[in-house]
């Protein structure tokens, strides 16, 4: 009787959050589903610890969602957070995973910022070949006491807070000295032999941290990410963006490792457009990244449900419809097939053909026709989470 009443409930909050979609009458929502095969039995196991939290309020369910410049500014992931918010009663808000982005002159996520006094430097995997945990890293070497300084977005997230700091690092070092009145105990988990999770249990909870960093080595101090948390039942929904991202951009850091450690319950992957944005691309190696970096992930992580969405049509250098976006949805449908991924068609339920252009008469997107403003983002996530309680409330669709 509780799964029945708990069910209502639901149905109940996706009308009201569902009526943002109805106004665009070029959206495909009768096909708004999470598309799956073979590994719906993981799906069933997630969905069931969904039903878990609702019911006893003493699960915790981590999500990590990665992807490109869609994903970097976390306004279509913010949106789908703040869904799980209004849906469900035990929410960790704790937001994207944060990182020092204005060091390269990038935007930063809307839900955190993450900043640092001193000599920084700083790149993605996509400008070095040096190999990253998650394809960011920021490094410095001076012997002065550096800040790091991190707050989540109270507007967006007001009751948002954390007592628990794990700072993605290099190997620990004694001359590394990070400091805070708040912090109460320290534990190390390493990645590999080069690279650990300083974890750091807080006296109170917080929504923003200054931490003293002083360095007494010329060996350079390497930062790769910082991640807000607490330990309360709830949703966490950590995301990664890189500007420019590819396939091979995570293909080619320890993303499969940092997936396994953090223990994650459902990995969601925005890739593509990057993949295809040229008008000579080499479609078969497009192909091989694709299945190189789900097979990666699957040999860590064997029972890890994983999502695919593919990109939304959209322009090439602002003129021209880029063609190469129905290639990159055959090729994403046959990775999910073949290593029993789910798919969420965003290409379709956009629109398809010729979407791109509705979307822009609708003052949705930018100029560029290739980026949303933040109203399209935020419709991308109504969408998302209208897909998710589609597929979670009727039965799995499609397996």
């Amino acid at each position: 009787m509780k799964h029945v009443a708990f069910i209502i409930l639901f149905i109940s909050n996706v009308n009201i959050h569902s009526q943002n979609t109805t106004q665009y009458l070029f959206l495909k929502r009768d096909s708004n589903y999470f598309k799956l095969w073979n590994r719906s039995a993981f799906y069933d196991s997630l969905f069931e610890k969904f039903n878990r939290l609702q019911i006893s309020g003493n699960e915790q369910i981590k999500i990590l969602h990665i992807g490109d410049s869609h994903i970097q500014a976390d306004k279509f992931t913010s949106q789908v957070r703040c869904h799980f918010a209004s849906n469900f009663f035990h929410l960790l808000s704790t937001p994207a995973i944060g990182f020092p982005y204005g060091i390269y002159k990038s935007n930063q996520p809307v839900s955190i910022r993450v900043e640092c006094t001193g000599n920084w430097k700083a790149y993605t995997s996509l400008s070095k070949k040096n190999l990253t945990p998650i394809g960011i890293t920021a490094y410095t070497n001076d012997s002065c006491a550096h800040k790091i300084m991190l707050s989540i977005n109270k507007k967006l997230y007001p009751n948002a807070k954390f007592n628990c700091l794990t700072l993605i690092t290099n190997t620990f070092d004694s001359t590394v000295h990070i400091k805070n009145p708040n912090i109460n105990k320290l534990s190390i988990v390493k990645l590999n032999d080069s690279i650990i999770l300083r974890s750091y249990s807080l006296k109170n909870y917080v929504d923003s941290i200054i931490l003293t960093l002083h360095i007494d080595t010329l060996v350079p101090f390497c930062l790769y990410g910082i991640i807000p948390y607490n330990d309360d039942p709830g949703i966490i929904y950590h995301t990664i963006g890189i500007n420019g991202a590819k396939a091979s951009t995570y293909r080619n850091t320890l993303i499969a490792d940092f997936i396994a450690l953090m223990k994650y319950d459902w990995l969601i992957i925005s890739l593509g457009t990057n993949d295809i944005y040229n008008k000579n691309i080499d479609s078969a190696d497009v192909f091989l990244q694709f299945k190189l970096l789900i097979q990666k992930i699957k040999e860590k992580n064997p029972k890890l449900p994983i999502l695919l969405i593919t990109p939304m049509e959209h322009y090439y250098k602002r003129k021209f419809v880029n063609t190469n976006v129905a290639y990159i949805k055959e090729v994403l449908y046959s990775i999910a097939k073949e290593e029993e991924c789910a798919i969420w068609d965003l290409y379709e339920i956009a629109g398809a053909k010729g979407s791109m252009y509705q979307w822009y008469i609708n003052n949705l997107t930018h100029t560029d026709k290739l980026h949303l403003n933040t109203a399209g983002y935020q419709l991308v996530g109504d969408l998302f989470f209208e897909a998710f309680m589609n597929t979670y409330l009727n039965g799995f669709l499609e397996k």
